[in-house]
Formats: C-alpha cells, structure tokens, sequence
C-alpha cells in the first residue's frame, strides 16, 4: 500500500513538473538556452566554452543611460529591429560612435537570410580588419567583443520578452501567430532553426552566438600565427 501511494505521489509530482515548464518563460528560455549550448558542443566541440575574461566584466560597465536605435535591413529584408542598447562610459565621443556603429553592424550581419551568407560577410569583415598595420587589429578585436556581447544581451532579452508574451496567449493564437512570423520571416526557409519552428527573434539569437564562436575562432587562429 506506502509502495502504490509513493508511485502514485511520484507520478502526480511528474504531471506537475511538465506542466509547469511548458508554461514557464523562465523554464522556457532555460530549455532554449541547453538548447543552444548543445548546438554549439555538437558543432563546435569545447571551443564553444573558451570566453574572454572580461566579456564576463564588461557587463558592470555600462551606465544606465539608454541609446535608442532603429535599425534598418537590407533590402532583403522585411523588418527593422528597435534597438536599446546601454552607453559604456567610454573616454571620447570618437570611441562611442565607433561602439555605436559597430553595434549596428553586428545587428545586420546577425539579419543575414542564411548561416553561409552570414558566415561569410563575417569573414570579410574581420580578415579586412586583422590586415591592418600597427594596432588597429587590437582595437578591433576589443570593439568587436564589446559589441557583440550587448548587441547579444539585447537580443536575448526581447526574445525572453517574446516567451512572456506568448504565455499569455491561447493555443489558436500561439498557432496564428507563428504562422505569420513564419510567413514575414526574413530568414531563409531551409535552415535548423526553421525545423525547429522557431522566431526570428530566437533565430537571430542563435546566429549571434554563431558569430561569437565564429569571431573567437578567428581571433584565436591570427593570434597563434602571430606567436602571442
């Protein structure tokens, strides 16, 4: 009889579990979150896991003060992203202009229609910058990170502000809704995240993350061929 009762308990705890992460924005964004990691390990192996020291300091540096920004895509594009993004308390307007446009740029690279496209303009981007004389390719590796790493707090809190938006909502609406993301979406219709029915808010999320592990990989390599 304690040994039915126990399974029965174990059983009603189970039922109880799944449907509070089913509805869960925070258990949601989690699940996401392994989700990525597990993409990144697969494809990547333990580079994935390499971060610079102070991607994790930069954080504390920014001030309270907000930048609003509407970024416009190319014209393969059907959307414009409004972005708010945090002002570092840099020491000349130069340098905050220079983090401003670079911003901007990561945010419509990261807009590119498909992972070959993206991958590639990256590319470009940074073997122009690393061929540069003097220290030039120091400043654009610490510009590129500092970015980078907003531009992809950014975006993964207006994807964590998609998932409370869609708690809310019925299963008609949810299904109505993704049917016309998927319909207006700006990326291309073959890729991973398309089978996996995900926004392109959280498809831009995974191609920011492609970028950084793509970035990293880079710098890596132009520091081993320079001997530091």
């Amino acid at each position: 009889l304690l040994q039915s009762e126990r399974s029965s308990k174990l059983k009603s705890k189970h039922k109880a579990s799944k449907a509070t992460s089913s509805t869960n924005p925070s258990i949601m964004m989690k699940q996401f979150s392994l989700l990525c990691l597990a993409f990144l390990f697969h494809n990547y192996g333990s580079h994935a896991f390499t971060f610079p020291r102070h991607t994790m300091e930069s954080q504390n540096q920014l001030t309270g003060q907000s930048l609003f920004m509407k970024i416009s895509s190319p014209a393969t594009h059907r959307t414009s992203i409004l972005c708010a993004a945090g002002q570092k308390d840099l020491d000349s307007e130069d340098e905050s202009e220079s983090l401003l446009q670079m911003e901007k740029l990561i945010l419509d690279i990261s807009l590119e229609p498909s992972d070959e496209k993206r991958r590639k303009r990256l590319s470009l981007l940074i073997d122009e910058e690393l061929s540069k004389p003097n220290g030039a390719p120091s400043d654009f590796i610490d510009l590129f990170s500092s970015a980078l790493e907003k531009v992809g707090n950014l975006v993964q809190n207006a994807a964590r502000q998609r998932a409370l938006e869609i708690q809310g909502q019925s299963e008609e609406e949810k299904k109505e809704r993704m049917e016309q993301e998927a319909e207006s979406s700006m990326y291309e219709g073959d890729g991973e995240m398309m089978s996996m029915g995900k926004s392109d808010i959280e498809r831009q999320l995974w191609a920011l993350v492609d970028m950084m592990i793509q970035s990293k990989m880079t710098f890596k390599k132009a520091n081993e061929g320079n001997g530091d």
